[in-house]
C-alpha cells in the first residue's frame, strides 16, 4: 500500500500546474484600470456619477430587503427587513469607497474636534423637546419620560437609518460634488443643496401612496433645512458622525413619541411649526459655508 501511495504522489504532482504570479499581477492591473476609470467619470461627470452610486445603494438595498424577508418571514416593510437591507447596503458603499481609496477622505473615519460634539450636544437638547413639541404639541422632555421605552425600542432602528443615510448623502456623494465642483465656497454650496434637494426628495415618497400633500411638502422642507446644515457641519469639521448622532437621536425620539401618542400621521401643520423651530439651525449651518476663511483653514476635502 505504501509502495502505491509513494509512485502515485509524484505522478500527481507533476500534473499540478505551477502557481503563476503574473495572474495577480494581471488582475490587480486590471482592478487599477477600473479605479481609474471611476476616478475620472467621477471628476468628468460627478452627477451621473453620484446618481449611479445612490441608484446602486437603493438596489442593493431592495436585493437585501427581498431576502430577508424570504429568509424570515418578515414582511418587506418590517423593521428587520429594512434594516437588514440598509445594513447590506452601506457595507457595500463603505467597501466601495475602500476600495476608491476615499474611505479617510469620505469623512466616516474620523470623529472630528472637541468642539462639534459641543454642537451635537447643544443640538440634540434643542432639537429633541422641538420636534416633539413642533410635530404633537405636547411637551417634548415630559413625553420622552413617558416614552422612554419606546424610544429604546426605536433606536436600533434609527441607529441603521442614521448611519445609512449620513454615509450614503453626507459621506460620498457631498464627497464626490466637492471633489468635482472645488474646495471652495462656491463648490460647497452647490455640492449641499444638490445633496440636500435629492435628501429631501427621498423622503417625499409619501406623496406617491396618497400621503396628504401639505404634510409631505412641509416634510420636504424640513429634511431640506436639516441636511443643508448637516452637511455644513460634515464640511466644517470633517466627519459624518455628529450628522449620524442628531439623525438617529431625533429620529427616535420622534418615532417613540409618536407610538405613544398613536398619531400615525403628523399633519403640515406639525410639521411646518417643526421646520420653523429648525431654522436657527440651518442660519448657523449656512454661517459655517459662507465664512470661506474658516472653509479653507479646516481643508474642507483633502486631496
Amino acid at each position: 500500500m505504501g509502495g502505491v501511495i509513494l509512485e502515485t504522489v509524484p505522478r500527481w504532482v507533476g500534473r499540478v500546474r505551477p502557481f503563476d504570479v503574473s495572474t495577480l499581477e494581471e488582475a490587480s492591473v486590471r482592478s487599477s484600470s477600473r479605479v481609474r476609470r471611476l476616478e475620472h467619470i467621477s471628476q468628468s461627470a460627478p452627477l451621473r456619477f453620484a446618481a449611479a452610486v445612490l441608484v446602486g445603494w437603493f438596489l442593493a438595498a431592495g436585493l437585501a430587503v427581498g431576502l430577508w424577508s424570504a429568509v424570515t418571514g418578515d414582511p418587506l416593510v418590517g423593521d428587520g427587513s429594512q434594516t437588514a437591507g440598509r445594513v447590506f447596503a452601506t457595507a457595500l458603499l463603505v467597501l466601495f469607497l475602500y476600495r476608491m481609496g476615499w474611505l479617510g477622505q469620505s469623512s466616516i473615519t474620523r470623529s472630528g474636534p472637541r468642539r462639534v460634539w459641543l454642537v451635537v450636544a447643544l443640538a440634540v437638547v434643542y432639537l429633541v423637546p422641538a420636534y416633539v413639541w413642533g410635530l404633537f404639541g405636547v411637551p417634548g422632555l415630559e413625553s420622552l419620560r413617558v416614552s422612554w421605552d419606546a424610544f429604546l425600542g426605536e433606536l436600533p432602528v434609527g441607529i441603521s437609518v442614521g448611519i445609512a443615510e449620513e454615509f450614503l448623502f453626507r459621506g460620498i456623494l457631498l464627497f464626490v460634488l466637492v471633489r468635482a465642483w472645488g474646495r471652495n465656497r462656491t463648490g460647497a454650496l452647490r455640492a449641499v443643496l444638490v445633496t440636500s434637494v435629492v435628501f429631501g426628495l427621498m423622503h417625499a415618497t409619501p406623496a406617491l401612496v396618497g400621503e396628504d400633500l401639505g404634510y409631505v411638502t412641509a416634510n420636504l422642507l424640513g429634511t431640506i433645512i436639516s441636511a443643508v446644515w448637516w452637511a455644513a457641519l460634515v464640511l466644517t469639521y470633517r466627519t459624518v458622525w455628529p450628522g449620524v448622532v442628531i439623525h438617529t437621536l431625533t429620529n427616535s425620539a420622534t418615532l417613540a413619541v409618536a407610538e405613544i401618542a398613536q398619531q400615525s400621521s403628523l399633519g403640515a401643520a406639525g410639521s411646518l411649526r417643526a421646520d420653523l423651530l429648525e431654522l436657527p439651525w440651518l442660519i448657523f449651518g449656512l454661517w459655517l459655508l459662507i465664512d470661506e476663511r474658516r472653509f479653507f483653514r479646516r481643508e474642507t476635502v483633502p486631496a
